[in-house]
């Protein structure tokens, strides 16, 4: 419920929910709890249930007819499992040394990317480079982003440090990093 609250509080595409909406039918469902392992079986302690994966809050848009290399951000924004939503949470950070965002391989494909290719990500506030991980569960013009941490690239794309899917992010494009980039 902490981080349900913050995520109100710091995210204005939530701003509005309430407790009561999580889980129900034409509610939101959040991130996996705990460390996204899942739980236990009944009966069992050696046996984990996965949760479910995450549904993302909003599928994002088609590109504009005269700009169809664009390429728009999902909203899930948070590795799976972890549920990370603020800098003041002491879970961030604790992603892979390298920095990574994931898309479908058509999208990669399209900007002339490869599977571990560097990439320069630019917005409005700034821009971070990452390794490309194809995904098949990412939509096509989908981008998933993990969550910005302490030392984390993304966060100098963010207008606000705390904020994990400002109104901006729809204005993230993605290019092949050059030799000097890399």
């Amino acid at each position: 419920r902490d981080i349900f609250e913050e995520i109100t509080r710091t995210c204005s595409a939530w701003s509005g929910l309430t407790w009561e909406a999580v889980g129900k039918e034409g509610g939101i469902l959040l991130g996996n709890p705990g460390n996204g392992r899942g739980y236990p079986k009944s009966g069992s302690v050696r046996k984990w249930v996965p949760y479910p994966p995450p549904d993302s809050f909003v599928a994002p848009p088609e590109p504009p007819p005269d700009r169809p290399w664009k390429v728009y951000p999902e909203a899930q924004t948070a590795h799976p499992g972890d549920g990370v939503v603020s800098g003041r949470s002491s879970r961030l950070g604790r992603f892979g040394k390298i920095p990574s965002v994931r898309m479908n391989p058509m999208d990669v494909q399209r900007i002339g990317a490869r599977k571990g290719s560097w990439v320069r990500l630019r917005s409005e506030v700034g821009e971070a480079k990452a390794r490309v991980i194809e995904d098949l569960e990412v939509p096509p013009y989908g981008l998933v982003i993990p969550a910005a941490g302490p030392r984390y690239i993304f966060q100098r794309l963010l207008p606000w440090p705390e904020e994990y899917c400002p109104p901006g992010w729809d204005r993230i494009y993605v290019s092949v990093a050059s030799e000097e980039e890399r």
